[in-house]
């Protein structure tokens, strides 16, 4: 299950990089929502601050 999750993410990003390349940058950002780590409200903020600094109409998340 979890090589056929790396492998769908692969191929998007391949699949997306040449759609991304001229409109901006592409930010890709997993969270762990497994609970086996007590990082999470430090990740939720860090990609809150990722979102609100990405340019509008240039930017893929």
């Amino acid at each position: 299950m979890r090589t056929l999750q790396l492998v769908m993410i692969t191929l998007f990003v391949l699949a997306s990089s040449s759609i991304c390349q001229s409109a901006g940058n592409l930010y890709i950002v997993g969270v762990d929502e497994s609970g086996s780590y007590t990082m999470r409200p430090k990740v939720i903020k860090m990609v809150e601050r990722l979102i609100h600094s990405l340019e509008p109409g240039g930017d893929t998340l």
